[in-house]
């Protein structure tokens, strides 16, 4: 599994990194990076998503093979 963090705001990186490479968001970081310094983001929170890439997990090796995504279980389906 390879782990990095993604801006939940920044909604091309997140379809990237959902939709695109199969990763997971499980957990939330509040202000992670501290309070920005940028002139664009001066003193906003730094939140971001915990993405986790699990290379061998069907999800994933059905999307790098160019099958798409696996259909969705919803909750009390076998």
């Amino acid at each position: 599994m390879i782990e990095w963090t993604f801006d939940p705001l920044e909604i091309k990186n997140a379809w990237l990194n959902i939709e695109k490479l199969g990763a997971i968001a499980r957990r939330y970081s509040v202000n992670h990076y501290g309070f920005s310094s940028s002139h664009l983001h001066r003193g906003l929170p730094t939140d971001r998503l915990i993405a986790e890439w699990w290379l061998k997990s069907k999800r994933v090796t059905q999307l790098l093979e160019g099958q798409g995504l696996p259909a969705r279980r919803h909750r009390g389906e076998n």
